[in-house]
């Protein structure tokens, strides 16, 4: 009869576990390097990407550019340029669509642009417009869904100046 050498190998448990740890350590490591701060995921943004410019001055306006925002300098030939904000309270039930307020321009002005921001509400909709009515070109109307019963403060600015 044939007899075989055969070779047991045995590992403690301290081995298996340090094994394991090590193992856990370079897949926690490749993890980590992926969520590096200033590198962007794929497909994503970094925070600097999106986030806006600080330092803006007197005059200027943020515009996004489609991959970042810059600061950009009215023009000179606008004249009486103003921006207008109006806030109110938006109340009802989550779920509701409900109109936010319109920020008007004053008399003799016209709207060139503007926006909303409001909490416990989405905005869906919003543009040039006056109060009760859109498409003009007298203020900002904003248009949103409630997503709470809470009352939230709902805010439309109106970027104005003089029709040239």
């Amino acid at each position: 009869m044939l007899e075989r050498n055969r070779k047991i190998i045995r590992f403690s448990n301290r081995l298996n576990y340090t094994i394991l740890a090590i193992v856990f350590l370079i897949l926690l490591g490749a993890f980590v390097y992926a969520l590096t701060p200033g590198v962007a995921p794929n497909p994503g943004h970094t925070i600097s990407q999106v986030s806006p410019p600080s330092g803006c001055s007197s005059g200027q306006v943020l515009i996004w550019q489609g991959s970042s925002w810059a600061c950009f300098s009215i023009s000179p030939s606008i004249s009486g340029y103003q921006v207008v904000k109006r806030t109110s309270s938006v109340s009802g039930s989550a779920g509701q669509y409900k109109f936010g307020p319109t920020a008007s321009c004053p008399s003799g002005k016209v709207v060139l642009g503007g926006g909303c921001v409001g909490a416990h509400w989405d905005v869906t909709d919003f543009g040039p417009g006056g109060p009760g009515v859109w498409g003009t070109n007298e203020g900002w109307r904003c248009y949103g869904k409630k997503t709470s019963g809470t009352t939230g403060q709902v805010e439309a600015w109106a970027i104005c100046a003089n029709p040239n």
